[in-house]
Order: C-alpha cells, then sequence, then structure tokens
C-alpha cells in the first residue's frame, strides 16, 4: 500500500503504541507551532495501541481529520511494536513528497516545517539526520524517491529497540545521498524511562539488540546491501484502517 505524493505536502509522520499520554502533550504544541503552513500533514499512525489513543484522535482532532491537516491510521493485530515496520507503514501511506519522522515525545519547535520546505529546496540530494539530545535519533527527514531508493527501515531490527534509525541514515548515505544535520533548537523529547521504550517490544535487552543491529547494518553496508528488505516489500500492513478516506492495498 503506497499512497499517491503530492510534490508541495511534508508529512510529518508518528508511530505511536503506548504512548497517547505523551502524543497529548506533544502533537497540539507542534501543531501549533507548525500548523501555519498550508501543505503539512500530520499522519499518526496507531500501532494497535492499547490506551485511549484512537478515542482521544476522534474526540480531540476530528475538524482537523476533516480538514485533512491530520490523517490518522490504525493497525490492528500486532501485539508487539516493531520500530522499522511501523516507519515504512507510515511513510508509505504518507501523501507527502518530504517524509518526516517524529517520535511520540518529540517536540518540533516553532517553524521546524519552514525550515524542512527551505532545506530541501536547497539540498534536492539532501537528507537530514539528528543531531540533538537523548531521545531524538529517530528524527530523520528524507524525500519518498530516497525512502523508496534505499528499501525503507530495515525491518530485521523489528525485534527489539534502536539502531533502525542510524542505520536507515547510513544506508541513505551508502546510496549516495547527502546527510546534514538537523539544528538542534527544533530537537527536544519529553523523558522518560527505558522499561517504557521497551514494553511492547519482543526482545526487551536494549543493549544487546543495539550492538546486533549495528553488526547487521555494519556487515551490509560493507558488502554493498544499501538497500533494505530486498524482495519481500516492506510497510505492508494488511489490517490498517483509515477513518476519513479508503486506503487502497497492494
Amino acid at each position: 500500500m503506497m499512497s499517491d505524493s503530492n510534490p508541495g505536502l511534508i508529512s510529518l509522520c508518528t508511530t505511536c503504541k503506548g504512548r497517547a499520554h505523551h502524543l497529548k502533550e506533544t502533537l497540539p504544541l507542534n501543531m501549533r507551532d507548525n500548523g501555519d503552513d498550508p501543505a503539512v500533514e500530520f499522519l499518526i499512525l496507531d500501532y494497535d495501541s492499547p490506551d485511549d489513543l484512537q478515542a482521544w484522535v476522534h474526540r480531540e482532532l476530528k475538524s482537523q481529520i476533516e480538514a485533512g491537516i491530520v490523517t490518522y491510521l490504525r493497525l490492528e493485530g500486532y501485539p508487539a511494536f516493531s520500530m522499522p515496520h511501523s516507519r515504512n507503514v507510515a511513510f508509505r501511506a504518507a501523501r507527502g513528497e518530504i517524509l518526516c519522522n517524529v517520535d511520540a515525545d518529540n517536540f518540533m519547535g516553532p517553524g521546524f516545517v519552514s525550515f524542512l520546505r527551505r532545506f530541501f529546496a536547497q539540498h534536492p540530494e539532501g537528507f537530514l539526520r539528528p543531531h540533538g539530545p537523548p531521545g531524538t535519533n529517530g528524527r530523520i527527514a528524507c524525500r519518498r524517491n530516497q525512502f523508496m531508493e534505499i528499501g525503507g527501515y530495515d525491518e530485521k531490527m523489528g525485534d527489539g529497540w534502536g539502531y533502525e534509525d542510524v542505520d536507515f541514515a547510513a544506508r541513505l548515505s551508502a546510496a549516495g545521498f547527502k546527510g546534514k544535520p538537523m539544528p538542534g533548537r527544533y530537537l527536544s523529547a519529553i523523558p522518560h524511562s527505558d522499561s517504557m521504550r521497551l514494553e511492547f517490544q519482543t526482545v526487551k535487552m536494549k543493549e544487546g539488540c543495539n550492538r546486533e543491529h549495528r553488526r547487521l547494518s555494519k556487515k551490509n553496508i560493507e558488502t554493498g546491501l544499501w538497500k533494505a528488505n530486498a524482495g519481500s516489500g516492506f510497510g505492508v500492513a494488511q489490517a490498517l484502517k483509515n477513518f476519513i478516506h479508503p486506503i487502497e492495498f497492494t
């Protein structure tokens, strides 16, 4: 499943499982700080979240969804959380040409969307990698063609927490795209414990997963395998629901 791209649209993609309490704090401020741009999409992927995320979105964001500012998708039948799979689903479902991951606990800061628009206008082969405090390493922005060319986030890194974002940026660079650090003024996050990060992971060994994913990433890049998920597709989601517009499945 993949939406048609809107060349002028920037999609800010947030995947959420058990983090409604964070999104309730970050999303209203992020929208207030960046909602003045008429060509921005705030996409929320509810990854079978067991909390009140769905009820809150329908109650508080109904008008924004109907106006096309917010896209709300829900994926059901996934008790465990896969960070690379969730991000692939969100990026493929997004309508924008510019794709940016924004974790549920992240604040963007005023002017973030304007900065993205200027950057990609000036750097047609560039992408943005994080360069900020802990909790913001997932803030990567790229063009849709870049995302597709490297096969998205590596879903082999989906059983535990960490390194899939570092690997994603490293493979973009290996493919010849030019990574630039994202300014720290746009990078802040709500502090929280590792137990929250690992709550819905299949493997709950943070350091062990990071070590294994780092090893896999290094091996792949050294052998020229910078395109992930070869032969299997990526971002496949057969239980994805969009409560406003119909979803096309392939």
